[in-house]
């Protein structure tokens, strides 16, 4: 009993320290270093959000060009005129916690029954703790891309945004040449929308895309004593970080009033709905 008592002391002492031990998670792991290939850095994710917007346009005015015949459909010349505004808001949360358990068996006299048959008995107390800590940190980043600009870039293929990124990311497609295309598709068939020649038959449409990256582990040492054994059934120090992407894309006509209060709503939505969620 006295080894039971002096480790729960121990654990009630190392409680408070977890919680003083909190701090602001990094946005990053580590500093960047050339080769690693595990983390899903910033400029990496911005660099292939651009690689995708380009790739789409340019395949959607390759598929509906101009001067179409009327069994054809539309075009999408409109394009050129439009402009991505994005909105990338990235969250890491770490969670730490520390949870130790001990049992402790106290033998007993063996019972005899009546048919003389022998039976151990032991007396058993288990008791656990529990502490944990948690750091948030959200930074949301706005920029816009003219597709004007992009279609001066030289053209891409295929792989090409793969092959900028050099597989770096955790995630390397992000489906926005796909979005673009199937609402180009939409706008070429005369039977879906109503139109008129040479604009769009939309004001504006958004993608939303959020991806989770999620980190994690545990300690578990397991003392097996003479009549007291800790941590058994669980784990005593467990880490996890959690790193949360939110990407709102919203098409437009440039300079477009509409496109940026439809930006605007969707960040607003998000926002809301986080709230929400986290109640």
């Amino acid at each position: 009993m006295r080894a039971m008592t002096s480790y729960c002391l121990s654990m009630a002492m190392l409680l408070p320290l977890l919680g003083c031990g909190t701090t602001i998670p990094n946005m990053t792991t580590s500093y960047p270093r050339e080769g690693d290939g595990e983390r899903l850095e910033e400029v990496e994710l911005v660099q292939l959000i651009k690689c995708e917007l380009h790739y789409g346009v340019q395949e959607a005015l390759a598929a509906f060009p101009a001067n179409q015949d009327e069994l054809s459909g539309y075009d999408v010349e409109w394009l050129r005129n439009w402009e991505a505004k994005m909105s990338l808001k990235i969250t890491v949360d770490e969670k730490s916690t520390l949870m130790p358990g001990l049992t402790y068996k106290l033998p007993l006299h063996t019972a005899v029954s009546q048919f003389n048959v022998p039976t151990p008995q032991n007396f058993s107390a288990s008791i656990g703790l529990q502490a944990s800590s948690q750091g948030t940190r959200s930074e949301t980043i706005g920029f816009s891309y003219k597709f004007a600009d992009l279609l001066k870039e030289p053209e891409l293929n295929e792989n090409s945004c793969k092959s900028q990124i050099k597989n770096k990311i955790v995630l390397n497609n992000l489906k926005i040449p796909e979005f673009i295309f199937n609402k180009a598709y939409v706008a070429n068939h005369t039977d879906a929308v109503v139109q008129r020649d040479g604009e769009s038959p939309y004001s504006t449409f958004s993608d939303d895309i959020t991806f989770i990256v999620t980190y994690g582990g545990n300690v578990t040492p397991v003392w097996n004593l003479l009549q007291v054994t800790a941590n058994s059934t669980s784990p005593l120090y467990n880490s996890v970080r959690t790193k949360t992407h939110n990407l709102t894309i919203t098409l437009g006509k440039v300079g477009s009033a509409q496109a940026a209060a439809v930006a605007n709503a969707n960040l607003i939505g998000q926002a809301v709905a986080r709230a929400l969620n986290n109640r």
